[in-house]
């Protein structure tokens, strides 16, 4: 009995850990949430926007709950997933276009200023559903990892690899507000170099999933 309940103990710890690492790694790359982070933190103060990390990730909860469930529909409805693997080779060439030209052609900086006023964590839940990236990357890893067997999307189980990317989430999302001047002064090297390297990885994405999608 007592062997058991560290199995159980350990697998729930395992959930939390899988989705801490894969939604820090996500969220670790500069977008919509993580740069709006570090401007609320440099135009108004470090205490709004831990604020409005509180709220992105009350919001990143709930999309991370909806992209969970769906992944464990897909596992029992093969057809549609293999109809959305064929889409995702489309949408990772469009992405491979998109951040190759912001590579070749980066935008000109505007200024652009938070408001003064308004609630963080309203912004921040605001912003974080504004950001349709977050839905389809969990439910792309929930997916493969409980097609892996990795994870189990049984209740209450999957609550805790839903904890998990919250927290992930949350962690990547204070290191940019406590490194918010770090960043501002290296943000158009890294802008520049990461928007190749996205380019990149993505068209690799579409040429494996193609290969895969052509083999079976």
């Amino acid at each position: 009995m007592k062997s058991f309940s560290i199995f159980v103990f350990m697998s729930l710890v395992w959930n939390i850990v899988l989705g801490l690492v894969i939604a820090f790694i996500g969220v670790s790359l500069p977008g919509l949430i993580n740069m709006t982070v570090v401007k609320i933190c440099l135009e108004r103060s470090l205490n709004a926007a831990l604020r409005f990390c509180l709220g992105a990730c009350i919001t990143i909860f709930f999309q991370a709950w909806i992209a969970v469930a769906f992944a464990g529909y897909l596992t029992k409805h093969t057809e549609v997933l293999s109809i959305l693997k064929g889409t995702s080779v489309f949408i990772f060439l469009i992405l491979t276009i998109v951040f190759l030209l912001q590579a070749l052609y980066p935008p000109k900086e505007k200024t652009k200023k938070i408001p003064k006023k308004g609630r963080p964590i309203l912004v921040g839940m605001a912003i974080a559903a504004m950001n349709f990236l977050n839905i389809p990357f969990y439910f792309t890893a929930g997916t493969v990892l409980e097609g892996k067997g990795y994870i189990q999307n049984s209740f209450p189980i999957y609550y805790f690899f839903i904890t998990g990317l919250t927290l992930g989430s949350g962690i990547a999302l204070l290191c940019y507000a406590y490194g918010a001047n770090w960043i501002v002064d290296r943000a158009q090297f890294f802008t520049k170099h990461l928007n190749f390297f996205l380019s990149g990885l993505f068209f690799i994405l579409a040429m494996v999933q193609g290969i895969q999608l052509y083999l079976s």
